[in-house]
């Protein structure tokens, strides 16, 4: 285990935990709103602006948010997650396409994890 990987890993979790699950505004990123997902409660999320600060993300994207900050924390002690941990993370990003909000609240994670082990290298002097 890299001590600064899991820094690395701590950080990306309380992001995604706070954007996904906390964080409110009155501004969408749903351009295209999917009608299918009207039909499910657990899937259902406010897909236009709104006059007052709201969550845009539907009560499973705020369940998913523990499971991806779970994952992102675990990988540094379950060797095996962290060799398929590129797969997973594009896995999770292809699944936040359910809601644009999520595409966009993600974008900073994706781009650590793109360029995770030159962070790595550049603060662990070998």
């Amino acid at each position: 285990m890299n001590l600064v990987s899991l820094i690395i890993s701590i950080i990306e979790s309380i992001y995604i935990i706070y954007m996904f699950r906390y964080f409110k505004t009155t501004y969408s990123f749903n351009l295209i709103p999917l009608k299918f997902l009207d039909n499910n409660e657990y899937l259902k999320h406010q897909k236009y602006y709104s006059q007052e600060a709201v969550s845009h993300i539907c009560p499973f994207g705020h369940d998913m948010a523990f499971v991806i900050a779970g994952f992102l924390i675990l990988r540094n002690f379950i060797p095996c997650l962290m060799e398929y941990s590129n797969w997973i993370v594009g896995l999770i990003f292809l699944g936040c396409f359910l809601n644009l909000n999520c595409v966009v609240y993600i974008l900073p994670v994706l781009l650590i994890e793109l360029n995770f082990e030159k962070l790595i290298n550049r603060f662990v002097k070998k």
